[in-house]
């Protein structure tokens, strides 16, 4: 018998002779199903393999998308801060009104 049973059971039959005997076939039919298994199995051990490759690439692509919406989330709270006191500094310089708070902020002139 043949080391290879992926190559061995796909030999036409398991016989030594060209007139093979009733023994000979029964032994080569249960041979070939035990080899046509073997070659199920492992092609359904490299489809699995596949599968979990799918499913990893699938949970890193979900968790770049939530962190990307979280990201945008911070970013759009840090815009309407800044928008408000923009709007802020806007309504204190059009009513001539000083700018002590934002001096004070910043660090500036004492």
């Amino acid at each position: 018998m043949s080391d290879n049973y992926e190559f061995a059971s796909r030999k036409s039959l398991w016989t030594k002779g060209p007139d093979p005997t009733t023994e000979e076939l029964s032994v080569g039919c249960q041979q070939r199903i035990a080899n046509a298994l073997e070659r199920i199995a492992t092609a359904t051990e490299a489809m699995a393999k596949n599968y979990m490759g799918l499913i990893t690439s699938r949970d890193w692509h979900k968790k770049m998308w939530e962190d990307e919406v979280a990201r945008r989330g911070r970013q759009a709270h840090i815009i309407a801060g800044l928008r408000g006191r923009l709007a802020r500094m806007k309504r204190e310089a059009k009513g001539k009104k000083p700018l002590l708070r934002a001096i004070k902020l910043s660090g500036g002139a004492k």
